[in-house]
């Protein structure tokens, strides 16, 4: 898949995976100030990650 490609695919996840995706997807609006939308990528680039002390 490709960004403009027409085509589209469904994929099945584990429980797990989609608890994991919800919860990105949360952090990802106390990030952003909103819920990624639907053309969003799944996962956001990091340019310049946090580092922890």
């Amino acid at each position: 898949m490709y960004h403009g490609d027409p085509e589209s695919y469904w994929t099945f996840v584990t429980p797990e995976a989609s608890s994991t995706l919800e919860l990105y997807r949360e952090k990802w609006k106390a990030d952003i100030g909103a819920y990624p939308k639907p053309d969003d990528p799944l996962i956001r680039a990091v340019k310049y990650p946090k580092k922890n002390p």
